[in-house]
């Protein structure tokens, strides 16, 4: 996330803005994309296994609740 942060932060800095966070959340990923992230990825068979195991399904009811409280912090 840091990598897709830091440019975001930079901005903010530069234009007076306060930078309240980043909410992160694993989603599900378009089977048509599968190969290509798993290329840029660099990952094994297995790895990228496991991966897509993990965006199965996603986002879960606790991840939405978890976006939610951060909305809600990060409005005030």
């Amino acid at each position: 996330m840091d990598q897709f942060t830091e440019p975001i932060q930079t901005a903010c800095e530069k234009k007076k803005i306060e930078y309240k966070g980043c909410f992160d959340c694993q989603g599900a990923l378009t089977k048509s994309l599968h190969d290509a992230v798993q290329k840029k990825l660099n990952l094994s068979d297995e790895a990228w296994g496991d991966m897509v195991k993990q965006m199965t399904g996603s986002p879960k009811e606790e991840d939405v609740a978890k976006a939610k409280a951060f909305t809600r912090e990060v409005l005030g």
